[in-house]
């Protein structure tokens, strides 16, 4: 399970809540690793148990308590083993192009209508990770932190670059055919 150590990670920046976590994902990784508040707060129950995290009750007054969590050695020692392995490469999956695979029998304005809804989704990835904001966290990239974030950033942008270009070429082919069958 992958999220753990992206909590593991996180965290090792600095102790955060269930609800700080979900908002760094949100505002870091979520274009290429997603997750759930659910899916968050499974895996911080999870990893305090098996004792990576530590966990400290912040009492409020009015509110609910706030639960702040710090890694532990234990799991610093597993973040470091997991991030020092190679990773088995992952096979492409994509919702999206198994709708399309099997829209054949679809009418070309559908699949037309599906594509351009799939662009306009990759267009608002593609300025976010283009985004000042994002911009801003990767603009030194003389510390090895910012490079890595910069170079991650720019893996999502020519993703995306690729991505978008090949959905315009799709429409112009299947524009092309339904001009044909009119």
């Amino acid at each position: 399970m992958i999220l753990k150590y992206i909590i593991l990670a996180l965290l090792r920046m600095r102790p955060m809540t269930g609800y700080d976590l979900q908002k760094k994902i949100e505002s870091t990784i979520n274009y290429f690793w997603p997750s759930t508040q659910s899916q968050i707060y499974r895996s911080l129950k999870e990893l305090t148990q098996d004792g990576s995290l530590e966990v400290k009750a912040e009492i409020q007054e009015g509110r609910p308590n706030k639960k702040n969590y710090t890694v532990t050695d234990r799991g610093k020692g597993e973040l470091d083993g997991w991030l020092s392995r190679p990773v088995d490469i992952p096979n492409h999956r994509s919702v999206f192009l198994v709708q399309l695979f099997f829209s054949k029998n679809l009418d070309p304005a559908a699949i037309l209508a599906n594509l351009k809804a799939y662009e306009e989704e990759m267009a608002k990835r593609y300025d976010f990770l283009t985004s000042e904001e994002v911009r801003s966290r990767t603009a030194d990239s003389r510390k090895l932190s910012r490079l890595i974030n910069e170079i991650v950033v720019e893996n999502g942008v020519m993703a995306l670059e690729t991505e978008l270009r090949w959905i315009r070429h799709a429409r112009e082919r299947i524009n092309q055919i339904a001009r044909t069958r009119g």
